[in-house]
């Protein structure tokens, strides 16, 4: 590169769909397409939160939050592309996939369109439920994966704030977040 250039970026505009997932059957023939939790858990909270922690030398929380958002455009567009702009058949359809996955039993139970807010509920996380409390909410993946889920159905560029405000990690026996629509 000469000076005055800058470097182009390889990635394509906009955020990836699934198709990078694959085919883990057919890819793991002994294993099986499916991992324990608890591995699940280390690779997240340890190893991805703690580390990007002592990397950045601050809470990484930010960055997590936007990685959860770029899953949830992925998998809210090809829940969209199957459903439509039905509300009611969308919000289903993730959470029937989400309970497939093993993410969790996702629920909606406060809906108050005229304030632009809702509240998600996601029980048996497979993020925290079930751990010790620490005292703190720790499910900004899923956070972000909500903003980005909404913002798709939504669409029109309107955005969402996520705010987790129950955590099985903060001593709570569910998840729930509180979405403001902007």
């Amino acid at each position: 590169m000469t000076k005055g250039q800058t470097k182009t970026s390889t990635r394509k505009a906009g955020p990836r769909g699934l198709e990078l997932l694959g085919d883990p059957a057919m890819g793991r023939p002994r294993l099986g397409p499916t991992a324990p939790v608890d591995m699940f858990r280390a690779l997240r909270l340890i190893g991805v939160m703690e580390g990007l922690d002592d990397t950045l030398g601050k809470d990484s929380s930010a960055l997590v939050h936007n990685s959860g958002k770029y899953l949830g455009y992925g998998l809210g567009q090809a829940i969209l592309d199957a459903t439509g702009r039905d509300l009611g058949k969308y919000v289903d359809a993730l959470a029937n996939k989400l309970r497939e996955l093993g993410v969790g039993i996702l629920s909606v139970p406060e809906l108050r369109l005229e304030d632009d807010f809702l509240k998600v509920r996601v029980d048996e996380c497979i993020t925290c439920a079930g751990m010790p409390p620490i005292g703190k909410v720790i499910c900004h993946f899923e956070a972000g994966f909500v903003a980005g889920v909404l913002e798709v159905f939504l669409g029109g560029g309107r955005k969402c704030r996520v705010r987790e405000v129950k955590c099985w990690a903060q001593g709570d026996k569910t998840c729930e977040f509180d979405v403001q629509i902007r």
